[in-house]
């Protein structure tokens, strides 16, 4: 996530504790409240925390894929796959410096959560920086969700080779248990994640 790059000086820890303070007085208000989730913002958060806000569409139809396909195996809607697979993009409660995500708004609203300051450690030193703006990535996430809306209603289609079961990274612990496990990978375009099949012997 990119920062303002303003380095804040002595007595910087106040800010901090007052944005952590903020974090969670403010999701606490929003995880009272009960809230209604359709396919579009589903995907769209789901493509913000996996892609990021400037993710490609054409990604974000590939995650649709498998989203599509668990739904469809399990006999269930899309919202409940997506939240299955990605409970923590739902989790209003959470308190990490990603709890955001699951206050993405359909209106572009500032989310609940975004950060005003964020520690950037390098070579065992840590410095407190400005995070840039929620308008500063405002068109960003309802081009986003634009997309997620095309996506769901089958006016933009993924440009996997095959069908899909997993996304993950391409290196760590992603690529390794897809690795031991036999899935396929399966090309869909020039992604960030990797998308694999699992061959239908090892499907329950």
């Amino acid at each position: 996530m990119l920062a303002g790059g303003l380095a804040l000086g002595a007595g910087s820890s106040a800010g901090v504790e007052a944005q952590q303070t903020e974090l969670v007085s403010t999701t606490e208000r929003a995880a009272a409240r009960p809230e209604r989730v359709d396919a579009q913002l589903a995907l769209a958060r789901v493509c913000a925390s996996e892609i990021g806000l400037s993710g490609t569409p054409e990604e974000c139809a590939a995650i649709h894929d498998v989203l599509t396909s668990r739904a469809r195996r399990a006999g269930a809607s899309f919202t409940w796959a997506a939240r299955a697979y990605s409970n923590r993009v739902f989790d209003r409660e959470r308190r990490d410096p990603r709890a955001w995500v699951a206050h993405l708004r359909r209106d572009g609203r500032r989310p609940d959560g975004w950060p005003s300051v964020i520690t950037i450690r390098r070579r065992g030193e840590a410095r407190v920086v400005r995070h840039a703006p929620w308008g500063a990535y405002r068109d960003r996430w309802l081009a986003l969700y634009d997309a997620a809306g095309r996506i769901v209603r089958g006016e933009l289609m993924s440009q996997c080779e095959g069908p899909v079961d997993h996304w993950g990274m391409r290196s760590g612990v992603d690529w390794e248990r897809a690795q031991r496990a036999g899935w396929e990978e399966v090309r869909c375009g020039e992604t960030r994640n990797a998308f694999w099949r699992v061959p239908p012997r090892d499907q329950g």
